[in-house]
């Protein structure tokens, strides 16, 4: 008889962000979970409280992995352009499929638009990664209100591409790069 791995933490959570990508915020369900899973109940109360507890990790997750760890990395490149394009170049590669794959930044977005946790978690999220961007713009000798308007166009642009994407016309990173050194240049 094999044994089954023990599940952790974060087997859990990237299970809950698989089913955000196939079913929506109402598919963070316990049971379809554990069963994907082939695990039980029990094995997930080991590591959360509750459901709430699931989906606030699931969104701690998100930043800690989708933002804080790509900006940590990019503020480690020599000049401040190496590491704006270092984060482009992430930002549009698609999520892996442990976290749902390129579905992962839309059903987090869609989730936030009804349920307020997901919608403040996201709203910090999207101010970190636009003060990055912020930021290295002004590093690279833009004005304050130069480099935020810099900043708000190339993440709507990153998120145009990621919905864009989902639709089935994809736009390569070598394009979309190309359109961003344009607009961080002086």
């Amino acid at each position: 008889m094999q044994k089954t791995p023990k599940l952790g933490k974060i087997d859990w959570i990237n299970a809950g962000f698989r089913a955000l990508c196939k079913g929506g915020a109402n598919a963070i369900a316990i049971e379809p979970i554990a069963r994907e899973l082939k695990s039980t109940k029990g094995s997930f109360y080991w590591h959360f409280k509750d459901l709430a507890a699931l989906k606030s990790a699931m969104l701690d997750h998100y930043k800690t992995a989708g933002t804080e760890a790509i900006i940590i990395i990019a503020n480690q490149k020599l000049t401040p352009i190496e590491s704006l394009l270092f984060t482009i170049r992430s930002a549009l590669s698609p999520p892996n499929n442990d976290i749902g794959g390129r579905d992962a930044e839309l059903a987090v977005r869609d989730w936030a638009r009804w349920d307020v946790e997901a919608h403040e978690k996201i709203s910090k999220i999207d101010d970190a990664r636009i003060g990055f961007l912020l930021a290295k713009l002004i590093e690279i000798g833009h004005n304050q209100i130069e480099a935020d308007k810099r900043a708000n166009i190339l993440y709507a642009t990153y998120l145009g591409a990621i919905n864009m994407r989902a639709a089935g016309k994809e736009i390569s990173i070598e394009t979309m790069t190309q359109f961003m050194i344009a607009t961080i240049k002086l």
